[in-house]
Parts: structure tokens; C-alpha cells; sequence
């Protein structure tokens, strides 16, 4: 009897975990379609038109295709049409890497970390380099791509280098406006008409100004004296009273130093002549001819310095001792050596 009583037990309890798995499962499955109906037939035809809005190409999928669309960021031209003819696109290249492709003769700032980038801005379609293009036209991370020197431009038949510093930390800007062409920077800045030491005020308007003007209201660059113009007046009598006996002593010289008709002149004072001869050590270094540099010094001294570093001079004696400043003399007599050929 005991034995049937354990046995009635145990399947009277597996019959009753039978029954609460069947229940709960046919609760659960209740359940789900309450929470997760199909879509109502709007629904259906809205997915439907937007579904054919997208052009499904090979064997995308429509619901792939419609969810990348949502998910791809929308792309913005990164110059506007209403500045078409100012720029098409942006890129940028390493500064180290453009002044040393591009040989400008100008001091090298070393680049920091805010300066170690050029900005190049294509003003045309053509001007576009062959790679990238769709990056440099269209963004939508807001990142201006950087290309190498030599790639980014290459389609540049034409290129217009502004050098610009941010000025002791006042607020700069730089404008650019399509208009005629022109190779000079206009400078603006915020300081009273008058000519006084007066500082940058932020409360005046901004106006035209030279290219000497301090934010302090000081002119680094000042318009000679009258005194200064009348010297100048009296070096050029000196030069034009000189010039045929001059060219006489020159020609010799001259036809000894050219090489197929080509001189390179220079010209240098004493206080310059740690240059030349900064010069000539690097030049020769480097393998460089010099036999046909002729220098037009201004005084002894430095044509002793230059002819023991083995350099031909040209030296007027007679014209030094007239000039009240001979530098500009014999400047201007380098001038004329085109006459010699």
C-alpha cells in the first residue's frame, strides 16, 4: 500500500508541473501578442512608400538598404555656392612638408602644435587634386582631409601664399573676397585717426592702415625727411656723373668672371660680411661653383674679406670718397652691369 501511495504521489505532482508549463506557456505566448502587434495597415503602406523610394541594386535587401539610409549622416558642402568663386573645397598638408617642397626665402617659424598644418583652399573644380575629392568638396565629420605637399597640389597651375601670425594675441581675422586680382594684403586694425601712441581700442571702428603700424599706435615705418630725400637726390648725381668712367673699369672685370654671359652679383658692407661668408662656406659644402659671383663692396675691409675666400670684388675708390653714402652707389652701379653684354 505504501508503495502505491508514493507512486499515485509522484504523478499526481509531474501531472500538475505538466499542467503549470502548458498554462504558462500558452500565457506567455498571449502575452507577447498583446505587447508586439502587427503593423496596422497604415503602417505597412508608409514603410512600403519609403521602401520604394530606395533604389535597390544586386541583392540588397530593402530593409538593409532603408537602414543605412536612416543611419548615414546627411553631407554638407564645406563652402557654400554663395562663395563658389572664393573656394570649392578645403585640404590641408604639413607645413614642414610644404616649406620644404616650395623654396620661399623667408625665416622658418618652427611649427607647434597649433601651426603645424597649411590650410589650401581650391578656388575651381580643376584645381581639385585626382584623390579625395569628395572629401575635400563634402564633409560630415567636420575633418578638413590632409593630403601630402606633392598630391595636394598638383592640379595648381597657380598658387597665392598668404603668411599670417596671430599678432601679440589679438583677436585676428582674415577676410577673403573674390574681386580682381591683387598681391597685397590690406591691413585693417582698430586705432584713432590721429597719430598719437594710442593702443588698439576696441570701441573704434576698423580702418585702413600701413604695414608699420604697432597695436601700440607706434609706426615702426616713418617717411623720410626731407633732409633724408635731398642726400638721396645727391647719390644719384654722384652715380650719374660716375657711371661711364665706372662701366669703363667694370668691363674688364666682367668678361673675366662671366660664365656663357651670366654674373651673379652681390652686394656687401663690413657689418655684413659674416653673411658672405656664411655664404661661401655653405655654397662650396654643397658643391656650388662661385667662380662667376662678382660682390660690388662698399669699403676696403670687406674686399679684402671677400677676395681671400677667393671671391672676385668690384671696388671704386674714387666714387666711395664722393658718395656721402657709397652703399647706395655702388648698388645702383650692380644695376648696370646688364649693359656690359
Amino acid at each position: 500500500m505504501a508503495r502505491t501511495s508514493s507512486a499515485i504521489r509522484f504523478l499526481t505532482q509531474l501531472w500538475l508541473c505538466l499542467l503549470s508549463f502548458y498554462a504558462g506557456t500558452l500565457f506567455g505566448a498571449h502575452s507577447c501578442l498583446e505587447r508586439d502587434p502587427l503593423p496596422s495597415e497604415p503602417s505597412q503602406k508608409k514603410l512600403q512608400s519609403i521602401s520604394q523610394d530606395i533604389p535597390i541594386q544586386g541583392s540588397d535587401r530593402a530593409d538593409d538598404v532603408l537602414h543605412s539610409k536612416m543611419l548615414k549622416p546627411k553631407k554638407t558642402k564645406r563652402i557654400p555656392d554663395s562663395m563658389r568663386s572664393i573656394g570649392n573645397g578645403f585640404a590641408r598638408t604639413s607645413k614642414d612638408e610644404f616649406i620644404k617642397f616650395f623654396d620661399f626665402g623667408i625665416p622658418y617659424d618652427r611649427p607647434k602644435a597649433d601651426t603645424s598644418d597649411v590650410l589650401i583652399i581650391y578656388q575651381s573644380d580643376r584645381s581639385l587634386p585626382e584623390t579625395h575629392k569628395d572629401e575635400i568638396v563634402w564633409h560630415s565629420d567636420g575633418q578638413i582631409p590632409k593630403l601630402h605637399v606633392e598630391e595636394a597640389t598638383a592640379n595648381c597651375d597657380q598658387m597665392n601664399v598668404i603668411l599670417t601670425k596671430l599678432p601679440d594675441s589679438n583677436p585676428q581675422c582674415v577676410a577673403i573676397m573674390a574681386n580682381y586680382q591683387s598681391y597685397h594684403i590690406q591691413r585693417w586694425m582698430r586705432l584713432p585717426e590721429t597719430q598719437t601712441r594710442s593702443a588698439l581700442n576696441r570701441t573704434l571702428p576698423l580702418r585702413h592702415v600701413s604695414r608699420g603700424d604697432g597695436s601700440n599706435g607706434i609706426k615702426a615705418y616713418k617717411p623720410p625727411r626731407k633732409e633724408d630725400i635731398m642726400a638721396s637726390v645727391d647719390m644719384l648725381k654722384v652715380y650719374l656723373n660716375s657711371l661711364e668712367g665706372t662701366l669703363d673699369l667694370l668691363k674688364p672685370i666682367a668678361e673675366r668672371v662671366a660664365r656663357d654671359k651670366t654674373i651673379i652679383v652681390m652686394t656687401c658692407n663690413f657689418g655684413q660680411s659674416e653673411l658672405l661668408l656664411n655664404f661661401v662656406c655653405s655654397a662650396r659644402a654643397r658643391g656650388f661653383d662661385l667662380s662667376n659671383v662678382l660682390v660690388f663692396v662698399t669699403d676696403r675691409e670687406t674686399k679684402e674679406i671677400a677676395e681671400a675666400v677667393g671671391l672676385e670684388t668690384f671696388f671704386d675708390e674714387k666714387v666711395r670718397n664722393s658718395s656721402p653714402v657709397p652703399k647706395a652707389v655702388v648698388l645702383s652701379t650692380a644695376s648696370s652691369i646688364n649693359f656690359l653684354f
